[in-house]
Parts: structure tokens; sequence; C-alpha cells
């Protein structure tokens, strides 16, 4: 009867390790346990190494199942190294040359265990006393063990390290499993320096089984097979600032340093073991994506000891390998610093925009007053000594040039202006030609440059008048400059299906392809000087597509190097936005 019960209990022993280690292989894919698994295996083949050798009758029998033995805690050893390494993210190792280099040298040491009946190698003697096997250990076969009893106990070092790290709740736990699983190696290490204990401490290995039940309480109630690998890693591919880990009940399980001011008005306390409900009730938003598990992203407001920052915030949900969530992951990023960026260069582009209303007012005024003065010069320039209509005429070309490029650098200022937009209507557009053929009638006459306005009289389209009005001044400029003197500047219209045409067409030295693609080229503002050698800023170009864009129309140019150039308007009748950006062509 005490023999059942002796053989019954190892048996009992051995399947609560399988019990473990069916739990073990639902998780096989997480990080380290696919390696715990195999230990486990080995562990349970080394128990069923004991019962079998103990139910054997004969010396051979005893020996067979000793080695079976043997090869199990060999084997348990490059398993164990592989263990620790992927603990560690160490994935180079995973690698098949990689297993091969690790356990090579463990699988060598296995055959010489099983091919021992034929070498000696590493039983010096072994005999059979009172049914029982007793062994003595050659000094090399001593050598090898404490080699591998040195290596296991250096992988325990890292695994204590690791687990020191983790969250305190899963830490605790950790230790206890990591204590229940160093007793076997213990019972194996006294075997090995005290032999006479052989025969007691065998069937005791086995029964340590028992241990293996308390060991797998402590990993379903903390889950240390689903959560902690998969936070770990989370949490490392993703951390920047801040973390705060809560399990599906919403108690917090861990955080970071930087979180607890964050949450905590005090420096005294913790975190942990509070729930998201408290903690996070003034946060709303924040609460509920913990506490639904769900991703989410938003932007909060401080508080606790950190009220005046802000953090871009991230709330992950933790999965387990079945896809069932286990908890949430939050990760805070400061962006306090770039938001007070933000603001300044706000507030610098709103001091910007009011010194511009009024430089505006004191850079046109007085150049409306000189353009005024020239103009009353000019009315009188036939009266004038030829020195004298010479003087006048150079001096208006400059002011003229001035106010134009005033007047366009202010244009462009104020349609960068957030919230700017024109307002279309009604107009005749042969008027707006006229005024502006009006307003540069000196300037073609001092060239001798003739300006045909071949637009037909009540034309009228739908748009901003100031805005085409500067337009179409800038391209009559521009015809102008680049003309040569005694040259013609022909302006004509047409109305199309869906737009209204616009062309402005000069036969002055035109542009090669180079040129062309340079024109609408928003990035450079060189421009070249004129058949006379004027000169201007660039800005007009830019200005004129950028209303055009606004008006939801194109700009685009026909031109060849000595046959002048063709710029074409295109405005659409319905107001829509055509593709921004010019078209050098057809």
């Amino acid at each position: 009867m005490n023999a059942a019960l002796f053989y019954t209990g190892m048996v009992v022993a051995a399947i609560l390790m399988g019990v473990s280690l069916i739990y073990a292989v639902i998780y096989r894919r997480e990080r380290a346990v696919r390696y715990f698994v195999w230990l486990m295996a080995c562990r349970l083949i080394y128990a069923g190494g004991v019962i079998m050798e103990l139910q054997a009758d004969a010396l051979p029998g005893k020996e067979w199942f000793r080695s079976i033995q043997q090869i199990a805690l060999v084997l348990s050893v490059p398993l164990f190294i592989l263990f620790v390494l992927d603990l560690y993210n160490r994935d180079k190792w995973r690698r098949f040359s990689s297993h091969l280099i690790i356990f090579g040298p463990f699988v060598g040491w296995a055959i010489v265990v099983a091919t021992d009946f034929r070498t000696g190698l590493i039983y010096a003697s072994k005999q059979l006393v009172n049914g029982h096997l007793e062994t003595v250990r050659t000094p090399l076969a001593l050598s090898v063990n404490l080699l591998c009893f040195t290596i296991i106990a250096t992988g325990l070092v890292f695994v204590v390290r690791y687990i020191r790290s983790a969250r305190p709740e899963v830490r605790k736990a950790g230790m206890w499993v990591l204590v229940l699983c160093c007793i076997p190696v213990l019972f194996e290490l006294a075997k090995l320096t005290v032999p006479d204990l052989q025969v007691w401490l065998l069937p005791i290995s086995v029964y340590t089984g028992f241990l293996g039940m308390i060991m797998l309480w402590l990993v379903v109630r903390n889950r240390l097979f689903s959560i902690v690998p998969m936070a770990r890693q989370q949490i490392i591919d993703t951390q920047r600032e801040g973390f705060l880990i809560a399990d599906h009940n919403g108690r917090i399980v861990d955080h970071n340093g930087y979180v607890q001011p964050l949450l905590l008005d005090s420096e005294d306390g913790s975190l942990i073991g509070l729930y998201i409900n408290d903690v996070l009730s003034g946060w709303p938003e924040w609460k509920e994506a913990c506490l639904q598990m769900r991703t989410e992203r938003m932007e909060i407001r401080g508080g606790g000891r950190l009220p005046d920052r802000v953090f871009i915030l991230d709330v992950y949900p933790l999965l387990s390998q079945r896809g069932r969530k286990h908890g949430t992951v939050s990760v805070l990023f400061d962006i306090t610093e770039k938001q007070r960026h933000l603001e300044q260069i706000a507030s610098l582009n709103q001091l910007k925009d009011q010194l511009f209303t009024v430089v505006s007012h004191d850079i046109r005024d007085p150049l409306a007053l000189q353009v005024s003065l020239i103009e009353l010069l000019e009315e009188s320039r036939y009266s004038l000594q030829s020195d004298q209509r010479e003087l006048v005429d150079t001096l208006s070309e400059q002011i003229r040039n001035t106010y134009t490029m005033a007047e366009n650098l202010l244009e462009w200022f104020r349609v960068q202006k957030e919230g700017f937009s024109l307002r279309a209507d009604g107009f005749d557009l042969s008027q707006i030609v006229r005024e502006a053929c009006r307003s540069l009638t000196l300037r073609s006459e001092v060239k001798q440059v003739r300006l045909v306005n071949e637009v037909p009289d009540d034309f009228r389209i739908h748009a901003d008048r100031e805005a085409i009005l500067l337009i179409v001044r800038n391209l009559l400029s521009n015809a102008i400059k680049f003309s040569r003197r005694g040259g013609t500047v022909l302006i004509r219209a047409q109305e199309e299906k869906r737009e209204w045409l616009l062309a402005v067409r000069d036969d002055g030295i035109g542009m090669d392809d180079t040129q062309l693609r340079l024109l609408f080229d928003d990035a450079s503002l060189d421009t070249l000087p004129g058949t006379e050698g004027e000169k201007g800023a660039g800005l007009g170009l830019m200005v004129s597509r950028r209303f055009l864009q606004l008006s939801g129309g194109r700009l685009r140019v026909e031109s060849a190097p000595g046959k002048g150039s063709t710029f074409y308007i295109h405005l659409p009748k319905e107001g829509g936005r055509s593709n921004e950006g010019a078209d050098p062509g057809r």
C-alpha cells in the first residue's frame, strides 16, 4: 500500500508538470515562453525517467532510464540559455545557426551520456544496492556538471535582474516562480555533491512537481505568460516620455516616474493599485479609452504638479495571442515647448499683419503723392528743354517702378494673411484694360511701345475687380519691359464655353525653355533686366499667379526666343478652383 501511494504521488506530480506544460504551450508564441515550453518538456521527461527507473528491477534497465534523466538535464541547459537571451530581446540567437552553436556542445555531451555503457566516461562505478542504482561519477563528468550549474547560476542572475525591472505586482510573483523553479536545481546539486543521498533525493526531485501547481497558480493569476511580454515589448517600442499600464479592471499596475507628478498632487504615494476611475477623473476621454480598452490619440492638459504642461496621449490595448484584451498602455509625449513655439509664431504673425496694415498706408501715401507730382511734371514736359524732359522721364520711371514694386509687395503679404478671400463681382473687362493701359501710358511712350486694346466693349466677367486690374497691369508692365523700342503689345479677350480668356502678347525678345521653367518657380525671385536695362523685383508675376489661384483661374505662357511672348489668363465662369500652379504651355 505504501509503495502504491509512493508511485501514485510521483505520477500525480508528473501530471501536474504536464498541466503546466499544456498551459505554457497555449502561449508558446510569446517571448521567452517558447523556450520555457521545452524546459518544461525536459522536466517532464526527467520525471518519467525517474519513475521508470524506480519501477525497473534489472541493472541495464535502471541504467537506461538514468541516461534518459541525464540527457533531459543536459539539454535543459542550452534551453535555459536561450530562455534568458529571449527575455533580453537577443533575437539574433533565434537563428538556426545560433541554435547550432549553443546546442552543439550539449548535444555532444548527451551522446556521451547515452553511450556511457560502452565508454565509461560518465560513471566510474554503477551498482544495485537494495534495489536502488548507486553511481560514482568520473572527474570528467563532475567537471561538466559543475560547468552546467555555473551556466545556470549565471543565467539566474540575469533572470533576477529582469524580474526586478518588471512592474511591482509582477515582480513579486515572478520572484516566487523563480524560487519554485530553483528548488529542483538545488536537489540536483545536492545529488551531485552528496552521492549517498541519491536514493532519497531521486523521488523527491519528482515530488517537486507538486510545486508546479503553485507555480501554475501564480502564472495564471498574474498572467505572466500574456501581459508581461506584450506590455514590455510595446512599451519599449513606443515609449518616449511617460507610460501608464492598467489592467482589464481599470486598476493601475505599472507606470514610470514621469507620470506620477502628472497624476498625483504630492510626492508621497503610489499609483500602483489605484483605479482609473479615480485617478483620471479630470480627463474623461482618457479614462473612457482605458476602461473600454480602445486605441485613442488625443491632446491633454497637465494636472497634479504639472498643470502647465501639454501632452499628446496615445492609448493602446494589450491583446493576448487569442485577441483578448488584458489592459491598456498609455504613452504620453510632452509637447509643451512645441505648443509655446506655435503660440509665439501665431503672436508674431499677428504682429506682422498689424505692422503691414500700418506700414502699407505709410508707404502707399507718400508714393502716391510722388506719382501725382510726377504726373503734373509730365503734363508740361513738352515745354521743357530736352535735358529736362530726359530727367523727368528718368524720374518718372523710377518712381513708377518703386510704386509698382511696393504695391505688389503689399498685395503679396495681404493675400498671405489667414482668412483672406477675394470678392467677386461683375464688371467690364475692357474698362479694366483701358485703366491699366492708362497707368502705363508714359512708360510705353518713353519706350515708344504701342499698347493696342482689342478687348470688346462691354466684355463682362465675374471676378475680383482690383485683383484683375493688378494682374493686367503687371502683365502689361512685363510686356513693355521686354519689348524692343517701337514694339507693340496687344491685349485680346474671348469668351469660351466654361471660361474667359485674356491674352497679353508682345513682339519682344521672348524666352527659351530654361527661362520658361524658372518663370513660375516661387523659390526664385531672380528677374532678367529689360531690353533697355529696366530692373524689377520679380514679385509681379508671383502676385498675379497667387491672385489667379484664389480666383480659381490659372496663368500660362507661350514664348520663343526672338518671337515675343503671349501670357494667357484663364478665369472660370462658375468661380471653381482649377489646378494650382502655372502651365507654361498647352
